[in-house]
């Protein structure tokens, strides 16, 4: 199936995205530390740890920012799989990702596999793209706690923050996963079409 080739290619584009974008936050950051530090003067002063929290930190979230132009392509390839009839996509949809049971035109069918196939080849791509995300806000903040900067009391509310954040992404990765297995089990039991 080329698409599905194609939406391959689009995944390795992305994870080359992600090491571009790692490095261009890297370089944000150090732009910003050397700005500050010439338009401000001396700022808190960060232990060692803290700043390597910080630049992993701002790597990842680089990174995760990258990833989403390969996110936008992917999502381009699955409207053009499910057809432009928004009625019909959103069966092929209710069909494939949530397990519903409707009646699909044999037209439909055709598109709901190449969609299935496509979100079962992609589903990992953007949970990782999510988990990056999430990893890089949490490292920042994580690194600001454990090693605060002198000067500057560490806040419990980041710790709420934080909890929250890994509840989060917890109850995602599960629906993903789930998601991610009804798309699969329909491209297997569909994979005549």
């Amino acid at each position: 199936m080329r698409q599905i080739e194609m939406v391959r290619a689009e995944i390795r584009r992305g994870y080359r995205n992600a090491a571009i974008g790692s490095a261009v936050g890297v370089g944000v950051l150090a732009a910003l530390r050397a700005l500050r530090t010439v338009m401000v003067g001396r700022g808190p002063v960060h232990p060692i740890p803290s700043l390597v929290f910080n630049f992993v930190s701002a790597a990842m979230l680089g990174a995760a920012c990258a990833m989403i132009i390969s996110q936008r392509r992917i999502e381009r390839r699955k409207q053009e799989a499910t057809g432009s009839d928004p009625d019909a996509t959103r069966r092929i949809v209710r069909v494939v990702l949530r397990g519903k049971s409707e009646d699909l035109s044999e037209e439909e069918q055709h598109r709901a596999a190449r969609f299935a196939a496509i979100v079962t080849h992609s589903f990992s791509f953007d949970a990782v793209q999510s988990a990056t995300f999430f990893a890089a806000i949490s490292l920042g903040q994580i690194g600001n706690i454990i090693f605060p900067p002198r000067g500057i009391e560490p806040d419990s509310l980041m710790n709420f923050f934080l909890a929250a954040m890994a509840t989060v992404l917890a109850i995602t990765w599960l629906l993903v996963l789930r998601t991610r297995q009804r798309a699969k089990r329909w491209a297997a039991m569909h994979d005549g079409f």
